[in-house]
């Protein structure tokens, strides 16, 4: 009972040019007395990502999931940390098999995947906000074991904030921020997203959810992008701020994804010179967009 153990793959030195190394590898979960597992890089990397499940995830002890994380090594050398526990009785498998290493340039970034499994993965609940076990199916695991942050109604703002430290880019990029919904009844009156980069604000206004969706039993895939970071900013301040006449609110799976903005090119056209204009101004657009769509 509470058994836990640890062990540590060899030490993986990336290329000079690698942006990121993903790591993937497969688990098996099976048994009445499941703990967790916990899949992370170790030695000293900065902001790394981690895989956390916590009890039975597969449905038979021949099945088994896929996993995936991945690491910035900004030229450091890197492990691989496996801890696994056991609770309450010897009925509990753990196992984990075909582990891989793969580094890469990476072209687009993605800043912060927070899923919520381990941690509060840097958010900070200012009012309100809570993590929690999913009060149905956890979207990240499709389980009724996995975590998320919940929030219940109020007739004042709850804020949940994290403020995040970027990778330094000198050029400007363009960014969407995904993340999913689940009401116990879609009757929020609003949810504001807010961002802070280098200074400037931007707002997301999101609601009622009873236009976006009459399931309560749906997750909602909420994409709020098409905004743009200027190069050398290397901090985001992101706040979900919810009000409203709902039961619960829960949230989950949040991610910033930004990729290099890529100025477009115009065709070449060969004509006389005598018969040649200027170049016409293809105008850049920032404005903030929010496109939501339903899992079951």
């Amino acid at each position: 009972s509470g058994q836990a153990s640890v062990m540590y793959s060899p030490r993986y030195t990336p290329g000079k040019n690698t942006d990121v190394c993903f790591i993937s590898f497969y688990y098996s979960m099976y048994g009445a007395n499941m703990g967790s597992l916990k899949v992370a890089p170790h030695l000293g990397l900065i902001d790394p990502t981690a895989f956390c499940r916590t009890g039975q995830q597969q449905a038979d002890g021949d099945t088994w999931g896929r996993g995936l994380i991945w690491v910035r090594p900004a030229g450091n050398s890197f492990s691989i940390a496996v801890s696994a526990v056991t609770v309450n009785g010897n009925l509990g498998d753990i196992a984990i098999d075909d582990i891989s290493v793969s580094c890469c340039k990476e072209v687009c970034e993605d800043f912060y995947p927070a899923t919520f499994e381990c941690s509060n993965d840097g958010f900070v609940s200012v009012s309100g906000w809570k993590r929690i076990q999913a009060r149905t199916i956890d979207h990240t695991t499709g389980l009724p074991s996995g975590f998320v942050f919940q929030v219940a109604s109020s007739t004042v703002d709850r804020v949940l904030r994290l403020t995040k430290t970027l990778p330094t880019s000198g050029s400007q990029r363009s960014c969407n921020l995904h993340f999913w919904l689940w009401m116990e009844k879609p009757e929020i009156d609003a949810l504001r997203i807010s961002l802070v980069i280098g200074g400037a604000g931007l707002s997301f206004y999101i609601g009622p959810m009873s236009s976006i969706t009459s399931d309560a039993s749906k997750w909602v895939k909420i994409l709020a992008g098409n905004f743009q970071i200027p190069g050398g900013i290397t901090a985001v301040t992101m706040e979900f701020v919810a009000k409203g006449t709902y039961s619960y609110l829960q949230l989950d799976d949040v991610r910033l994804v930004c990729c290099p903005l890529v100025k477009p090119t115009l065709p070449t056209i060969a004509t006389p010179l005598s018969q040649r204009t200027a170049t016409p101004t293809i105008a850049q657009t920032t404005t903030p967009t929010t496109t939501p769509t339903t899992t079951p």
